[in-house]
């Protein structure tokens, strides 16, 4: 494989990192969210 291919894997293997993290972050927001979204719910019902 020439300098070029290597230069092409390495950036591909890059953004596919950065998407996979991106994604993981996304979905701890959405647990977060849901997590404090059904605690509020809990706390209105006491209220």
């Amino acid at each position: 494989m020439s300098v070029i291919e290597y230069g092409i894997l390495v950036v591909y293997t890059i953004a596919i990192v950065l998407i996979f993290m991106y994604a993981i972050a996304q979905l701890n927001l959405l647990v977060n969210y849901l997590g404090a979204k059904k605690n509020q719910i809990e706390r209105q019902r006491w209220i």
